[in-house]
């Protein structure tokens, strides 16, 4: 896939995760509502402008603590 003809955003892959879950359960293997929160907050608290009233360092703690199960996810299944 071509990063300039078609590019898929972090709110794309929580849509598809959303509507494939049958064929995602089993990579998650926990709740879907849970990873479409984590997905969710990833996607506003990365934004730029979600930082105006709420603090930086607090949602940093956050977006890293859901990045840390992603990764832990991917290395069960062997994917770096």
């Amino acid at each position: 896939m071509s990063k300039d003809e078609s590019p898929l955003y972090l709110i794309d892959l929580k849509n598809l995760i959303n509507r494939e879950w049958e064929i995602f359960k089993n990579i998650f293997e926990i709740e879907k509502n849970k990873i479409l929160l984590w997905l969710y907050d990833i996607n506003e608290l990365g934004r730029p402008d979600a930082h105006v009233n709420t603090s930086l360092k607090t949602d940093f703690k956050q977006l890293r603590i859901h990045f840390e199960k992603f990764e832990d996810i991917l290395k069960s299944w062997n994917i770096d």
